[in-house]
């Protein structure tokens, strides 16, 4: 028997049509192509006012749509892939520029081991980064707008139900959490061990790597242990059926190790889902103050939490001593976001040497999978080595990414961009259509993977990388796990 909690998640998926409202989709168009009209002729002036400008403009005119886009998401049920490419692109990008341009000497480089940006970003290279912002922006609009999509495909999968409910998934997800600690362990040697390791986060050359490393039995069990634990979150956030205690040590459990592995990205597959289905639930309706509130809070606390573990990941749990206000920790923390100067680097460094790589994503994730000690020779990924070694000058910090803007300008040039911008948009069309589609009552671990696969396009901005996309493989694989499919759909239906 259904519980008043799962009726209200029922309803809030049947309470009204989901629509594209016209009004808000042709400002968001109009708007960016203003933007790229603009920005073009910044890149054309090779004007450092201009690039100012145009980068103060662009943050006024991407936070107005930003604005505009939640309201109609929360008052007219509008979608949420138009909030992730404006909102991607204003975090990633934009925020970025302005920060840069809005400095005492505007467009000061903050990469001190790249020498050709020594003298401060030439304001050619700052117009040519702008235009691409904003072409990907208007691309992604129009692929989300324009691109079919394999609707069938994505209704045969929507309609996927669970195959457990109530307590019995929940002692189901809490096994999937479990399953990360399992490599730590082993890596560790003893469960002491684990424990001061990962206090350690990044402190300390022998501490445990979470993600990163050559795919494996132990890296795999992190990536089920992921979506587990995402699942569970979002049981627990919109009160479903079931055992909120199991449900606590799930999260616990899994937020433990995410936090711990000072990893942002990991935080963001946690707690994304949640915020996407708490949206998505209140959302056109008019008597959600409640939800709405959940929403702000959960928000909240899960914004302070990326802060402290970007401020605390290189000094370790110990290290959040040195601070001494709540401000400093998020002063601290906010970093991660400037990938503005690194899509420029990206576009200087192509264009120097004039190079381009045309590599092709596909083959670079089937390497991913393959451990090196079945494939000593195993080829690396040839525009990214190229990238961090220039950027690090041979240092190896396998955390600097070009952006996913760079990262395609790096081997397609502005056809790169283009492409990526229309890939992203047909992506976030699917992942509208089959939450559109999914029952919440019924098929709720598919709403989370809805959620869990915006997480992905939203962190794959900084780059577009195997290691993102192991993650939704396995979140894939505990779906097929967590699921059957509905008995009532026709068996073989074409794309």
């Amino acid at each position: 028997m259904a519980t008043a909690s799962d009726n209200n998640v029922a309803a809030s998926r049947v309470s009204a049509p989901s629509v594209f409202a016209a009004g808000t989709s042709s400002l968001q168009l109009g708007m960016s192509l203003l933007m790229l009209s603009i920005a073009a002729i910044a890149w054309l002036a090779s004007s450092m006012d201009w690039a100012v400008s145009v980068a103060i403009l662009g943050f006024i005119v991407n936070t107005s749509l930003v604005v505009i886009e939640i309201h109609s998401v929360l008052t007219q049920k509008g979608k949420l892939a138009p909030l992730l490419i404006i909102g991607g692109t204003l975090f990633w990008f934009i925020i970025d520029a302005t920060v840069l341009a809005l400095g005492e000497v505007p467009f000061t480089s903050r990469y001190p081991l790249y020498p050709y940006f020594a003298a401060g970003i030439p304001a050619d290279v700052v117009g040519k980064t702008l235009f691409g912002v904003y072409m990907f922006q208007v691309c992604g609009l129009l692929g989300l707008r324009y691109l079919r999509i394999p609707e069938r495909t994505i209704t045969r999968w929507a309609s996927r139900k669970d195959i457990l409910s109530g307590t019995s998934m929940d002692l189901v997800c809490l096994l999937i959490t479990l399953l990360p600690y399992i490599p730590f362990a082993i890596l560790a040697g003893d469960w002491t061990q684990t424990l001061s390791r990962l206090v350690e986060m990044r402190n300390s050359e022998t501490s445990v790597e979470f993600v990163g490393g050559d795919p494996g039995l132990s890296i795999h069990l992190c990536l089920l242990g992921i979506f587990g634990g995402s699942v569970a979150t979002a049981r627990f956030l919109l009160g479903l059926k079931g055992s909120n205690t199991v449900r606590l040590i799930s999260v616990t459990a899994t937020a433990i190790w995410v936090f711990l592995s000072g990893t942002r990205f990991l935080m963001i597959f946690l707690i994304l889902p949640s915020l996407v289905l708490l949206t998505y639930q209140s959302a056109g309706r008019a008597r959600s103050s409640n939800l709405r509130l959940r929403l702000l809070a959960v928000a909240a606390v899960a914004a302070l939490a990326v802060f402290v573990q970007a401020a605390i990941r290189n000094v370790g749990v110990e290290g959040y001593s040195s601070y001494e206000r709540t401000s400093d920790v998020i002063r601290g923390g906010a970093v991660g976001y400037e990938h503005f100067e690194a899509m420029a680097i990206a576009i200087d460094l192509s264009d120097r040497e004039d190079v381009q790589f045309h590599e092709f994503m596909l083959p670079v994730v089937v390497r991913h999978f393959i451990p090196r000690v079945w494939w000593p020779e195993k080829p690396e990924w040839e525009s990214w080595a190229f990238y961090n070694e220039a950027v690090t000058a041979g240092a190896g910090s396998f955390n600097v990414t070009p952006s996913v803007t760079g990262e395609y300008y790096l081997n397609w040039g502005l056809w790169g961009i283009i492409f990526i911008g229309f890939f992203f948009g047909w992506l976030g069309r699917c992942t509208d259509a089959w939450l559109e589609q999914v029952s919440f009552a019924k098929g709720f671990s598919g709403a989370v993977f809805c959620g869990f696969f915006m997480g992905f396009l939203f962190v794959s901005y900084r780059i577009l990388s195997p290691i993102y996309i192991a993650y939704v493989v396995g979140a894939a694989i505990v779906l097929v796990m967590l699921t059957r499919p509905d008995d009532k759909m026709p068996r073989a239906m074409s794309p």
